[in-house]
């Protein structure tokens, strides 16, 4: 775009005002100056990028040139005859015949002798805002949908977890040719799908429980390209551009080879006939700048990994609705409509964020940022995890769950392996229990998230009397996986539900085996 000569700037501000002009002539917004009567004496570079016109095409020109033509007259029309100061939005139109959406200023400008001169109209293009505010209410709609998902997901936990307990205590006793135990069998491979989807909508929720490490991505892609390529056939071909030296991440290895392989699938769907996934990652700093134009973005040093395809790409509207759960453009039986939100879920439990770039036809970029760190950490891990083979006891625990059917199931599963078991459905029955037991109490089993008194707080209480209480946490909410390490000096342990019965019992076997702290 050719700049506005110097002598036409001059002329049109007046003498000795070329500083003013040049410093207008960088502003951010479009600026205009008017002459009595609505010719225009000035137009600065912004306003000449977006509208497309040359210098030479407005200084002259009357203002409808941008405006439109005056009849139906506008409110802006009105005050620029009138002289008078406005402000409000109005379209601006360009050299090619369209228009863009602007927020139009106008200012009365008097000379010397205090007569119109004029008036100074500032103009600001209002798409970016219009993008920002697109963003910030897609962020809040899925942030919602989030703790839709994760409350849902969490009593449908408890619901599969009792069904499958139950039905593992009936199929137990059963020989393995009898006809019945294959029936539950299949009961018992549903409840496992059942378990796997509430475990993609916790993670959409970002309540899915994770251990988090130092992570090298380009390792992670390197590891399960093999599984890549027989994921995408051999009608696609991937290309890996992994940059050397690449920076490190705090995340779950497992959950970002998810995130990779999540984002693959739905390449492959994009392309039916063929086509090429190229997978990236690099060092990247996003800036003030970015941050600005990116709703809920932090500046800094992050990880990026970008997984692009050739195939149909999306229309706006699908890319409006893409990280919502079960929102889906594939056929019936070609997925749940999760893969996506589980992304979304996992990058931003983590801390970074997912753009998406497509159009119909042109294929579609995934660009995903995770903070980078600058050295590599410690990453510690459970205490009590690793113990001995045997899972039968004959300690007393003191059970707390809320929910019925998971209490009563918990209370069998440690019934059988010989425990002596204490049962309440909350705090304040555990903490009565524990007064009137008159016997000491070995290991505290404990839900996490109760109505009243919180197993943490439960925990904490029996600690200042029984300091050598060992603490086995249970939630299924990610935020709690960490909570049950605040416990003191208490041997602790946390297990993420829903868990099967053997999982349990070994997990408390480790725990009562540990050494004391």
């Amino acid at each position: 775009m050719p700049r506005v000569p110097q002598v036409e700037i001059r002329r049109s501000l007046g003498a000795g005002a070329f500083g003013l002009a040049a410093a207008l002539d960088q502003a951010a917004d479009a600026v205009v100056m008017v002459a009595p009567g609505g010719r225009i004496t000035f137009a600065n570079q912004e306003l000449l990028r977006r509208s497309g016109f040359a210098a030479a095409d407005l200084l002259g020109a009357e203002i409808t040139v941008l405006l439109g033509p005056v009849k139906p007259a506008s409110a802006l029309h009105a005050a620029l005859d009138a002289g008078s100061a406005w402000s409000g939005a109005h379209l601006t139109r360009r050299a090619d015949g369209g228009t863009f959406d602007t927020e139009w200023s106008l200012t009365p400008v008097t000379d010397a002798d205090g007569q119109p001169a004029g008036m100074l109209a500032i103009a600001r293009d209002r798409g970016r805002e219009q993008v920002l505010e697109a963003q910030v209410a897609r962020i809040a709609r899925l942030e919602a949908l989030g703790q839709l998902s994760a409350g849902i997901a969490h009593d449908f936990n408890n619901l599969l977890a009792a069904i499958a307990g139950y039905t593992d205590f009936v199929r137990a006793p059963m020989p393995l040719d009898d006809p019945a135990r294959r029936d539950l069998d299949q009961v018992m491979a549903a409840a496992d799908r059942g378990t796997r989807l509430v475990r993609q909508l916790m993670t959409f929720g970002r309540r899915q429980p994770t251990h988090a490490e130092v992570v090298d991505v380009n390792d992670v892609v390197a590891q399960i390209s093999p599984m890549l390529h027989r994921l995408l056939g051999e009608h696609i071909s991937l290309e890996a551009r992994l940059a050397p030296d690449l920076g490190r991440t705090m995340a779950d290895p497992g959950q970002v080879e998810q995130v990779v392989l999540n984002l693959a699938t739905n390449a492959r769907d994009a392309m039916p006939a063929g086509g090429r996934l190229t997978i990236e990652t690099a060092d990247v700093v996003l800036d003030d700048e970015y941050a600005r134009q990116h709703a809920g973005v932090v500046p800094g040093d992050y990880v990026l990994l970008a997984v692009s395809d050739t195939g149909t790409g999306m229309d706006a509207a699908t890319l409006t609705h893409m990280f919502e759960p079960f929102f889906t453009t594939k056929g019936v039986d070609r997925g749940t409509g999760l893969g996506l939100a589980t992304v979304h879920g996992i990058v931003a439990r983590f801390g970074g964020h997912v753009w998406a770039y497509s159009e119909v036809g042109q294929g579609t970029s995934f660009k995903v940022y995770l903070p980078r760190i600058e050295a590599e950490v410690p990453v510690g891990v459970l205490p009590g995890s690793v113990g001995r083979d045997a899972t039968n006891g004959t300690e007393t625990v003191l059970l707390v769950e809320d929910e019925a059917s998971i209490r009563a199931l918990l209370v069998r599963v440690l019934e059988q392996a010989g425990y002596t078991v204490l049962a309440a459905s909350d705090g304040h029955g555990a903490l009565a229990l524990v007064q009137g037991a008159g016997r000491p109490i070995d290991v505290l089993v404990t839900d996490m998230v109760m109505p009243g008194i919180s197993g943490p707080e439960v925990a904490a209480i029996l600690l200042d009397r029984m300091p050598a209480l060992r603490v086995l946490c249970m939630s299924g909410y990610a935020e709690q996986s960490a909570t049950y390490q605040g416990l003191g000096g208490a041997v602790s342990d946390f297990i993420a539900k829903p868990f099967v019965a053997d999982d349990l019992l070994r997990r408390l076997r480790g725990l009562l085996d540990a050494p004391a702290h």
